[in-house]
């Protein structure tokens, strides 16, 4: 009776194929491909987030955040991952009390540019937007005249 379990087992097993292997389901299909010859293209990975130190006005609008990195134009609205949202929420808890307060913050971070999904009925404006996008803040304080080599700020 162990003698016919085990060959019944062992013939079972055999006609599997190889461990690994999709023999059994390519057998007999002469135009079947194998994994080697597949046509499908590399996927390139996603590019890395590079982040870096940038230092320039803060200030609090509302429940928003805006940034205007030292030597640009404008402010940019704070995007951030849960990190540098729980840090953001720290430091402005003492810091940034009150609405439109102006402060110098450093932060760890990237300027990022991306294209919103726009849904029909939505007030999202199509077309690239540029944020900040925030990791972690190092420091943030009281603006001075001379932040930034005296950047004016409105």
């Amino acid at each position: 009776m162990r003698l016919i379990y085990k060959l019944l087992l062992l013939s079972g097993l055999a006609a599997c194929g190889a461990p690994g292997s999709d023999e059994v389901f390519t057998k007999g299909a002469g135009n079947a491909k194998g994994p080697d010859s597949a046509t499908v293209p590399p996927v390139a990975p996603a590019p890395r987030l590079v982040t870096t130190t940038y230092s320039g006005y803060f200030r609090r609008v509302g429940s928003d955040f805006q940034f205007q990195p030292c030597n640009t134009k404008e402010p940019l609205a704070i995007y951030a991952s849960a990190q540098g949202r729980s840090a953001l929420r720290e430091r402005t808890r003492w810091n940034a009390v009150w609405e439109g307060t102006k402060r110098f913050g450093v932060f760890q971070g990237a300027i990022v540019t991306d294209t919103p999904k726009v849904v029909p009925g939505d007030s999202t404006k199509p077309g690239p937007r540029t944020r900040f996008y925030l990791t972690a803040v190092d420091s943030l304080r009281t603006w001075q005249s001379t932040d930034c080599g005296g950047m004016r700020v409105s």
